[in-house]
């Protein structure tokens, strides 16, 4: 009797969470890079225990974007795991969804039951990323089809950008994040447009599974569609804020339609993106030299302006010529002896200029970089404090204007505000200029730091 009094006790320990007991063939850990101090490494373990996710690699690859075939095979395993009939009768309707792919079942599955209706009438795109309105989307697709219920734990309040998600995924969203399916960043947001790392996937599903399991309350999500729809007439827009903070990075491609305007710093960056595209096919007005006090000058054979296609042209031609809808300007290290408000107000007139010939582009002012320890061109009227009283003039017109912030300085310097020795290229000398390092870090964090509002 005792005996088995111990043996239902170890049963009911290992059926707290999806409540199946490890089958034979299951091992503890199934993944070399997921380790118990991570934050995802429940989810995936718990996921993995009941079959939910079934390793065909000796890692996980956390960081990697979760497919929305990916996602796809989560929900078919976890209806399998319901007992739910997970066949389906027809051959898929997507032309992209190959017959001999190991997620073909899934996603015909996933249309038969209205789960996906994919992304265009027959295309499906298996290997695209999946978006967190997307994965939301199908979590509530799945709930209303079996009739699960998410238990509340959430709250119905906004995140800051509510109001970007797209219409149809609106109630999902608020659904999930009702349920604690999802929770803002930070700062608030939820990133609609982000595309889902394999953890964060991981751990959504979790939650959304653990939360539908053996819910007593009355209270409880609504799963249907449209139904916290109503939740959106209150909601505020999202309040302007020129700083752009750090999001998930997008492609190169997303500066095609971007031009870079600046000095002799930025003719490093453009060098470093015409070696290997690393900014997509960002066009670049940059001179030696080029100031917010020159940058209206005459064009002559001696003057200080930019070429186009091999030809010198005014920025504000260039800018013409090149039909960019984004215009990302860093300048101002070269006029800085004539004062931190002199230079800003310069650069907010060239800035209208710039609007006038170009009014629906996008303007992203560059924070000026610092200079090294060791800089020979330091004095009392042009030195890192200067700099950073310039910086904080230029948010500021950014913040009345409406226009981008990019706080590139942050990236390259070091604790005590200096320009970090290992990216400078004349460390010894003016102690300004980029190296190919330093090209690296600028381009990485332009990528990393997009306004949410324009990722969709």
């Amino acid at each position: 009797m005792k005996k088995a009094l111990i043996f239902m006790l170890a049963v009911m320990i290992l059926t707290v969470n999806l409540g199946i007991v490890l089958a034979n063939g299951l091992i503890e850990d199934p993944y070399s890079d997921i380790t118990e101090d991570m934050w995802c490494y429940e989810s995936i373990n718990e996921l993995y225990k009941n079959r939910i996710l079934n390793p065909t690699e000796a890692q996980f690859y956390p960081e990697e974007i979760e497919t929305r075939a990916g996602v796809m095979m989560y929900l078919h395993n976890y209806a399998n795991y319901l007992g739910k009939d997970i066949k389906h009768e027809n051959e898929c309707v997507f032309e992209d969804v190959d017959k001999e792919s190991d997620y073909y079942d899934a996603i015909c599955w996933a249309y038969e039951n209205g789960i996906t209706d994919g992304t265009y009438k027959d295309k499906y795109e298996p290997d695209a990323g999946c978006t967190r309105q997307e994965v939301c989307t199908f979590l509530m697709r799945f709930a209303d089809k079996y009739k699960l219920k998410l238990k509340i734990s959430g709250t119905q309040e906004q995140f800051v950008d509510s109001l970007t998600i797209d219409e149809f995924a609106r109630s999902a969203v608020a659904a999930c994040k009702l349920g604690g399916v999802v929770k803002g960043d930070e700062n608030g947001y939820f990133n609609p447009f982000d595309k889902v790392t394999k953890a964060e996937a991981a751990v959504m599903m979790c939650s959304f599974f653990n939360g539908c399991m053996g819910i007593k309350s009355a209270e409880y999500v609504y799963s249907q569609s449209g139904k916290y729809d109503y939740l959106y007439e209150n909601y505020k827009p999202v309040p302007f804020e020129a700083l752009v903070h750090a999001s998930q990075a997008v492609d190169a491609s997303w500066f095609d339609d971007a031009v870079f305007i600046g000095d002799s710093i930025s003719v490093r960056l453009q060098y470093y993106c015409a070696s290997g595209n690393y900014l997509g096919d960002a066009a670049f007005l940059c001179a030696t030299s080029l100031s917010p006090e020159n940058v209206f000058n005459p064009v002559t054979q001696n003057s200080i302006h930019p070429s186009y296609n091999g030809m010198k042209v005014s920025v504000l031609d260039g800018i013409k010529l090149s039909k960019a809808k984004k215009v990302y300007i860093m300048l101002g290290i070269n006029s800085l002896r004539s004062g931190t408000d002199v230079t800003a107000e310069q650069l907010k007139t060239f800035i209208k200029e710039v609007k006038k010939v170009s009014p629906d582009s996008y303007i992203f002012v560059q924070s000026v970089t610092p200079m090294t320890e060791k800089s020979i061109i330091t004095a009392d009227n042009l030195n890192n404090h200067i700099i950073q009283q310039y910086n904080q003039n230029l948010k500021k017109i950014c913040d009345e204007n409406g226009w981008f912030y990019i706080d590139i300085a942050k990236a390259m310097r070091d604790e005590n505000g200096f320009l970090k020795e290992e990216y400078c290229s004349d460390n010894t000398g003016m102690g300004i200029h980029f190296n190919k390092q330093a090209a690296q870090i600028w381009v990485d964090y332009l990528k990393t730091h997009v306004p949410k509002e324009l990722k969709g």
